[in-house]
């Protein structure tokens, strides 16, 4: 979250309580509702509840929430690709993964973490026309649920389906990246707009 934020918080003990219910939430659906689609949803609403704890726009939060997620989504995915999950059913009510696939993931994660990093401009608050904010949160969804649905098939080559991780994967660096650029070009207009009343 840090990567879209900057450390100011809404209050101090917000984090504290907000991580927490995060935890509380995905750890209570996962052990009682054994079902990949409940596990989903469970987790983009628990993650739109950690940016509550950040002082942004409400819109900002949202857009954040949906690409956490999505980017959290697809690592998990291409991790199942590697070690060879597929034709899994996601309303089927089962536990999933193990020791070896969510360390995966997380090393997974870090390296994404890093080069979603280099990107400064993302954390600034600049205002980003509505118009971009809805195609920054349609098009990770879409892609998100391409992806699944695509996952869920039994009879599909390696190949079409490397390629399409490839594609979602290169789409949703290109959302990150555009969010970046416009609010760095938004934020520069700040800028110069302040310089010329001065």
């Amino acid at each position: 979250m840090r990567l879209f934020f900057n450390n100011n918080f809404t209050s101090k003990k917000a984090p504290v309580f907000l991580y927490a219910l995060y935890y509380t939430i995905t750890s209570i659906v996962y052990i009682f509702f054994p079902s990949i689609i409940v596990n989903m949803i469970s987790s983009l609403i628990a993650t739109f509840l950690i940016t509550l704890c950040y002082d942004s726009k409400f819109s900002k939060k949202i857009v954040v929430a949906v690409l956490n997620y999505v980017t959290i989504n697809t690592c998990e995915m291409i991790v199942g690709a590697v070690v060879g999950l597929s034709g899994v059913n996601i309303f089927e009510r089962t536990y999933y993964g193990d020791s070896f696939c969510l360390i995966s993931v997380a090393i997974l994660e870090f390296f994404v973490i890093k080069i979603i990093g280099k990107f400064k401009s993302i954390k600034g608050d600049a205002p980003i026309p509505k118009s971009y904010l809805f195609i920054a949160i349609l098009v990770p969804c879409v892609s998100m649920l391409f992806e699944t649905l695509l996952f869920m098939q039994e009879n599909i080559s390696d190949v079409i389906y490397a390629l399409s991780l490839i594609c979602v994967v290169s789409l949703n660096f290109l959302v990150i990246y555009l969010y970046d650029s416009i609010s760095k070009l938004f934020n520069e207009k700040i800028e110069t707009e302040i310089a010329k009343q001065l």
